[in-house]
């Protein structure tokens, strides 16, 4: 029997995705067949139509941290000029993280966590965030439903399921706890967060 390679009839199939490579804007299919000696069937399409085997990144990570000084004005301990850094990471030239920390050192290290902890998001975020939108998590043990996706801080706006003020926490005393609100903003990788698949 002849192996078969190659997108076949799916040429026109719908696009399951896109990805840029440069400034072009490329769409994934999946082929009626995989690429010549691999089981991989995924496909790229240019918007001239022209189909290429697909073995890239399907999220492309991009990094920028910056080191820079300013100057910190104090009428106490007086004025001083201090160092900054900033840190940004972009998936598929959108950016996902807005950081500082002190040095480059650390800046990397908190873009490394970063995107190790997003790993489990990466099929929704940052392209699918419609999707999520009116999801149930849990929050510090009180069930929510996602409000809004703040997609350059990679942060959700969750909201109380009945719109009234978040519960006193386990760990709050009543004499210390302050007035809640209804919305909280926390962390995509928050370990506070209780994701759902039911939901």
């Amino acid at each position: 029997m002849e192996e078969q390679w190659g997108v076949g009839n799916a040429k026109e199939k719908k696009a399951f995705d896109t990805v840029k490579m440069g400034d072009e804007t490329l769409e994934l299919i999946f082929g009626d067949h995989p690429h010549l000696r691999q089981d991989n069937t995924v496909y790229a399409r240019t918007e001239e139509g022209g189909i290429y085997g697909f073995d890239g990144h399907r999220l492309p990570i991009k990094i920028e941290i910056e080191e820079e000084n300013y100057l910190k004005s104090s009428g106490l301990s007086g004025d001083q000029v201090r160092k900054k850094c900033s840190i940004k990471v972009f998936c598929d030239g959108i950016q996902i993280l807005d950081e500082t920390h002190r040095s480059y050192e650390h800046g990397y290290r908190i873009a490394h966590q970063f995107i190790i902890d997003m790993e489990m998001h990466w099929s929704w975020f940052p392209k699918k965030v419609d999707e999520e939108i009116g999801k149930i998590v849990g929050y510090r043990e009180q069930l929510c439903k996602i409000k809004r996706v703040i997609i350059e801080q990679a942060c959700l706006i969750l909201e109380t399921l009945d719109g009234k003020p978040f519960k006193k926490f386990l760990w709050e005393d009543e004499d210390d706890c302050e007035e809640k609100e209804s919305t909280v903003k926390v962390e995509i990788t928050s370990p506070h967060i209780t994701w759902y698949p039911k939901y």
